[in-house]
């Protein structure tokens, strides 16, 4: 099977589904992507194919607090979410710097990457640190909504560093 890169077509149909299925096991209502969103994945090359697409969509379903999740707060969750391209003429977001890493990496094309415990402990962080801000830095709350126990989401912000 080519790889999701090379099936553009396919994007808005596969993300429709995966945002249905999604919805299903999170008992929560069908979001659903604006134009710009849309237009900002089918421009991603998707290095991790349809997981990467069905992790990013389902990030940002969570985090989203509308029933549609626009390129902005998609953005934030393609890639490593650190570079910047228009989805239109009138307004700039953000996008994952991954693809310009590749384009201009000085080995031909392979990218320093991060140890794996200290990526996860990046996205971890950056991960509650959303969640917390979402809820207005109220942890009961956010750990029920991101179904953790209230104890373990403290011990795990102490360990991460992030001030509540």
């Amino acid at each position: 099977m080519p790889p999701l890169r090379e099936r553009l077509a396919d994007i808005e149909a596969l993300a429709y589904a995966i945002l249905d299925k999604l919805s299903g096991e999170h008992g929560t209502a069908h979001p659903e992507l604006d134009k710009q969103a849309l237009s900002l994945l089918c421009r991603y090359e998707w290095p991790g194919n349809v997981r990467e697409l069905r992790n990013t969509l389902e990030r940002a379903a969570l985090m989203s607090e509308k029933e549609q999740i626009d390129a902005r707060s998609l953005a934030r969750f393609i890639g490593d979410g650190r570079c910047s391209v228009h989805c239109d003429e009138s307004r700039q977001v953000e996008t994952p710097a991954s693809a310009i890493a590749m384009a201009s990496s000085p080995r031909g094309g392979r990218v320093d990457i991060p140890r794996y415990e200290d990526a996860m402990r990046e996205f971890e962080r950056s991960y509650l640190v959303e969640a917390l801000r979402a809820n207005g830095g109220r942890v009961a709350e956010t750990a029920e909504q991101i179904g953790m126990s209230r104890a373990t989401l403290y011990r795990r912000v102490t360990a991460l560093g992030i001030e509540v």
